[in-house]
């Protein structure tokens, strides 16, 4: 899955460190996020979990400095960007 063939996707997430820390630590959005960019793809939430491939996809992040509603991202997934 992806764009039409010859293209490139760029995912372009604003406001990274936005999601709220829950009890356990993690940022849900931020995990399912580094599921994406580690592996390439998703899950279909359909009865058989058949594995999507994502192909073409460039995903861009941007966050102001942590402070106010703003948090620390998981430092696994900004180690992802480099």
């Amino acid at each position: 899955y992806g764009p039409p063939m010859g293209k490139k996707l760029v995912l372009f997430i604003d406001d990274l460190n936005m999601p709220r820390v829950d009890t356990y630590g993690t940022q849900q959005p931020i995990a399912l996020l580094k599921i994406f960019m580690e592996r390439k793809g998703f899950y279909d939430r359909g009865k058989e979990l058949n594995w999507k491939k994502m192909m073409d996809i460039l995903p861009v992040g941007a966050m102001g400095p942590p402070g106010g509603a703003r948090n620390n991202v998981d430092p696994r997934l900004i180690s992802l960007y480099n």
